[in-house]
């Protein structure tokens, strides 16, 4: 629901942050009156468009099981879904019409919007040429429509609150899906920028690939979702066991990003609290390793120079330490799971230097020496040493090695060092989403 790199545009992934109301939910079958017109084919895109299809080739689930959902903001900033013809229609308070008994949703009702289509009805949803879709997140669920909270914020606007991955009483937590994030022609030059994002939950196994003018290219899982699970049941750290969250019927609904961990979720309170000071005495350790010594960072063909002084890091444009133009106090432990707080913060030339910070936080690698200064921790042989220094995040560790070649949107700041599970061109032909076991 998140500063560009030079491989892979990646488009304003916003929506996970605006959009923090969550809601309760069951099930609901394609047979549930307000569900949208059931279509068993889809217009193909015009020349400028390109076609999503969405192809199950999973044995775990059947095509009756799995639904899609569509999601975004158009131009003029509006939420809106996306429905069978590709159209982009705002978002109503009206669409809360799919009642779910006594579960409450964000607006303290019982009522959810449902812009859920079955995948056995239709499989392809062409985007037209020329769209605008902004913030745009595709989701796939199994056994149930994905409710969808639609509600006014304090200015007013309308805006929605999508399905809870982490809170037990709210929509959605017992169904499993997994999101898409994607954006399209927002500059007007047709680019379309995806990625398969694990920042919060794996739910659902997903190979993307792109076909576009020139080349057919591929992110997403390599592993099953079973061996997945295994590996996160066999962890050497007990504590990334609790990362599997059980459903009501015996069935595992998802393995949670640590980021994510709370109380009431029947993970045991020692838990929670490891992983909410998880990095804290590494980041102690490098704050003391870098007192009162410079480093430069390099970051979209820029430099900046800091040094750590009073457990403040001032940094200041080139490649000597002088005059600061901005500065980072020392992050806690959730600011760097969360990639949140000070990195969020000020110029764009700060939030990039903190991208790079707290991703080399996270990789547990900022006290690593690169052997090419000017790559700030994102060369080959450094890249070997993500996730092998205490404390070892086996989240991003173990997702990372299931996915092809090494690539996953396990953390907000993924695309530091083109790690993320990212797609983009200008002459997208075709999307291909790819359910796995």
């Amino acid at each position: 629901m998140k500063n560009q790199t030079s491989q892979q545009l990646l488009g304003s992934l916003c929506l996970f942050l605006s959009c923090m109301l969550w809601a309760c939910g069951s099930g609901s079958s394609s047979s549930d009156p307000s569900a949208p017109e059931m279509l068993s084919a889809a217009a193909p895109a015009s020349s400028n468009g390109f076609q999503i299809v969405m192809q199950n080739q999973s044995t775990q689930f059947a095509n009756s099981d799995i639904y899609w959902t569509a999601v975004c903001q158009n131009q003029s900033g509006a939420y809106c879904y996306i429905d069978s013809t590709g159209s982009l229609i705002p978002m109503s308070l009206a669409d809360n019409t799919v009642s779910l008994g006594t579960a409450k949703n964000c607006n303290d009702t019982t009522t959810f919007a449902n812009y859920s289509y079955p995948l056995a009805s239709l499989d392809t949803l062409s985007i037209p040429g020329g769209s605008y879709i902004n913030s745009a997140i595709l989701y796939l669920s199994v056994d149930s429509f994905l409710p969808i909270c639609v509600n006014k914020n304090s200015a007013g606007v309308i805006t929605y609150a999508p399905p809870s991955f982490s809170n037990p009483s709210l929509q959605g937590y017992n169904t499993i899906f997994q999101a898409v994030e994607w954006t399209y022609n927002i500059n007007a030059d047709n680019t379309l920028n995806i990625n398969t994002t694990n920042v919060d939950e794996v739910g659902m196994m997903i190979l993307l690939e792109l076909q576009d003018s020139n080349t057919l290219d591929s992110v997403g899982f390599k592993v099953s979702r079973s061996n997945l699970i295994q590996q996160f049941a066999a962890c050497q750290d007990t504590n990334f066991r609790s990362l599997i969250i059980p459903g009501t019927s015996g069935d595992t609904l998802r393995i949670l990003s640590p980021e994510h961990v709370m109380a009431g979720m029947g993970i045991s309170s020692n838990v929670v609290q490891y992983f909410n000071d998880f990095y804290t005495d590494y980041i102690d350790d490098c704050w003391t390793f870098y007192n009162n010594k410079t480093i430069t960072i390099y970051n979209n063909s820029k430099s900046f120079t800091g040094k750590l002084m009073r457990d403040t890091f001032f940094f200041n444009p080139g490649t000597t330490f002088g005059s600061p133009a901005f500065f980072f106090t020392k992050p806690s432990s959730s600011d760097v799971l969360s990639a949140s707080g000070e990195f969020t913060e000020g110029s764009t030339d700060q939030k990039n230097v903190g991208k790079v910070i707290a991703s080399a936080i996270y990789r547990t690698v900022f006290m690593e020496s690169p052997s090419d200064p000017s790559d700030s921790w994102c060369g080959s042989s450094m890249k070997q040493k993500y996730f092998t220094n205490a404390p070892i995040n086996y989240y991003g560790l173990l997702l990372h090695n299931g996915s092809h070649q090494g690539l996953c949107y396990t953390y907000g700041y993924s695309d530091v060092c083109s790690e993320s599970a990212s797609l983009a061109s200008t002459t997208t032909q075709q999307v291909t989403l790819r359910i796995r076991d």
